[in-house]
């Protein structure tokens, strides 16, 4: 799916990490999103995307509209979010992360079972 857009929009209300910010950024693509919790720490607003108050669809508008004016701009947000998840996520080991934090949980629970 996000090989076939040109720009992403993630107007949430709340995100933990923001993962979906991270794929679509690791796809080159330009993303929108809400200045909440984890997603700062993955876009960077006028550096590897866009970022726009919460709940303020005006905003988002706005944001969009001048994604789709500026082929340039989504270009260049593109590639910096792609270098930027490039350089700080590596996908193995956050693979192996999810894995070890699995198993820890299921050791866990059945201690407590």
């Amino acid at each position: 799916f996000l090989a076939s857009i040109d720009i992403f929009a993630l107007p949430s209300v709340y995100e933990g990490v923001g993962v979906a910010a991270v794929e679509a950024a690791a796809m080159a693509l330009p993303v929108v999103a809400s200045d909440i919790d984890g997603i700062p720490d993955v876009v960077r607003d006028g550096a590897t995307g866009l970022l726009v108050p919460a709940k303020q669809p005006e905003a988002l508008a706005n944001a969009l509209g001048r994604l789709v004016a500026d082929p340039d701009l989504r270009r260049n947000l593109g590639a910096a979010g792609r270098e930027f998840v490039a350089s700080r996520y590596d996908w193995h080991e956050n693979t192996a992360q999810m894995e070890r934090l699995y198993a820890r949980v299921l050791g866990e629970s059945r201690v407590h079972a």
